[in-house]
């Protein structure tokens, strides 16, 4: 049986640590925090240690491993490119997801993942890189792929997702197919 720790707590500390929103008795819903996020590592750092404050509270304890995904954002002209590093797994997605919402908030619509150093990618990686393309495309905005590692491309040949998106193996034929 599962601890006391549900999901819907963990996204709940996910999603205030990744915005720094916070709620009191008094306040009621919180105001959303300005468009920004920080680096992957140190919301991740924040989940786990607020798990581990959790854990000491409860019994029977809860171990996660929080994937660490590294966002690094660059600006070509009118294109967002968006570096990527380290596992597309599990809760590590959710950054992505708040990060191309923050995109589409500031009006760039015209986004390149470079997923040349994502090591791993797993059913819910794949459903975010989905979504985040619908939501790109409702919203007359467009998802670009570059530099897939093998087993990256592999999956998602497996999963059928390869003919969703443009894929790149060069920056700059990305960058321009926008034009």
């Amino acid at each position: 049986m599962a601890g006391p720790v549900s999901a819907v707590l963990v996204a709940t500390l996910l999603a205030s640590s990744i915005t720094g929103q916070k709620r009191s008795k008094n306040q009621g819903t919180p105001k959303p925090a300005p468009c920004q996020i920080n680096s992957v590592t140190h919301q991740s750092t924040t989940l786990g240690e607020t798990l581990k404050e959790e854990e000491a509270t409860t019994t029977p304890k809860l171990h996660l491993k929080i994937p660490e995904l590294h966002i690094n954002e660059r600006h070509a002209g009118d294109v967002t490119i968006l570096d990527l590093a380290g596992d597309m797994e599990g809760l590590a997605n959710f950054t992505l997801r708040l990060r191309i919402d923050c995109q589409l908030e500031q009006g760039h619509k015209k986004i390149v993942l470079n997923l040349k150093d994502v090591k791993e990618i797993d059913e819910v990686g794949l459903y975010e890189l989905n979504v985040s393309g619908l939501m790109l495309m409702r919203n007359e905005g467009k998802l670009k792929l570059l530099n897939l590692t093998t087993g990256v491309k592999d999956l998602l040949m497996i999963s059928k997702l390869l003919t969703v998106f443009d894929v790149y193996d060069n920056e700059s034929e990305a960058v321009n197919s926008f034009r």
